[in-house]
């Protein structure tokens, strides 16, 4: 922009005296804004085969970012198992260990950048 640089005066003055200060007006562009943040990502857990899996991820930034999940390093797909909320939550039901156990990564995106959060999901057998 044009008035990058600028220098910008403010100058007070009453009965006891007056102050001035001087700043250089820097204008950010809208990629120099900050990658999306995550908020609340997923935690390492332990679960039982066959119970249910719930992985948070809450992310804000400007723009709002776009949630998506990897497990392993591979996109997660949603299937009648598996669910990824509006609000980011990956939900994994009837746990199984070939396909559910790994590393779990959230990634919050948007154009000016992104994100990860990572957790571990091992499983194991029921103990009954």
């Amino acid at each position: 922009r044009v008035d990058n640089g600028r220098v910008i005066v403010c100058s007070a003055v009453n009965n006891v005296g007056s102050v001035s200060t001087r700043v250089v007006l820097s204008v950010n562009l809208q990629d120099d804004r900050p990658p999306p943040l995550i908020l609340q990502g997923p935690i390492n857990q332990t679960l039982p085969i066959k119970s249910v899996a719930i992985l948070p991820c809450k992310a804000s930034g400007n723009p709002a970012p776009v949630i998506s999940w990897y497990r392993d390093g591979i996109p997660v797909l949603t299937t009648f198992r598996v669910n990824i909320t509006d609000s980011g939550t990956l939900t994994i039901a009837d746990l199984n260990k070939n396909d559910d156990s790994g590393l779990s990564t959230c990634v919050a995106s948007s154009k000016t950048g992104k994100s990860t959060w990572s957790a571990s999901l091992r499983l194991d057998s029921p103990t009954n």
